[in-house]
């Protein structure tokens, strides 16, 4: 619905996950350099300070059963906000659904670290629990 306001808007910055949404959707390795080559190349053009934006779109990627794709998604997302506690869960959420419990239970450290009171710290702590002690 907002896709023709993004194209013609005449000032502001555009939305970076759109412009890279179809390619992570295909192949997240892709989409991500083409982010990376859009925020080298263009970085008064696209909005790069939308972590909500990245965040979607990583969870886009994850109900396409591309978990891997998601992780690097989520990944990307925690490189570029990394004083933030809501990447590091969304990580940890990828990496356990990965069957990587030890990824999973650092990032969610990170993230109760970040913030104690995190709206999902009741559920960071079970799986801190449950998996803490495992290599």
């Amino acid at each position: 619905e907002f896709a023709i306001i993004d194209d013609l808007k005449p000032i502001g910055k555009k939305s970076i996950v759109r412009a890279v949404k179809k390619l992570c959707l295909e192949d997240a390795e892709k989409g991500i350099a083409h982010y990376h080559d859009l925020k080298a190349n263009y970085p008064d053009t696209y909005n790069f300070a939308n972590e909500e934006d990245l965040n979607n779109l990583g969870y886009e990627v994850l109900a396409t059963d591309d978990i891997k794709g998601a992780i690097k998604i989520f990944e990307l997302l925690v490189s570029e906000f990394p004083d933030s506690f809501n990447p590091y869960d969304s990580l940890g959420e990828a990496y356990l659904l990965d069957g990587q419990e030890a990824l999973a239970v650092k990032n969610y450290q990170k993230s109760l670290a970040l913030n104690p009171e995190s709206p999902n710290k009741k559920y960071a702590l079970e799986i801190i629990e449950k998996y803490g002690g495992k290599k």
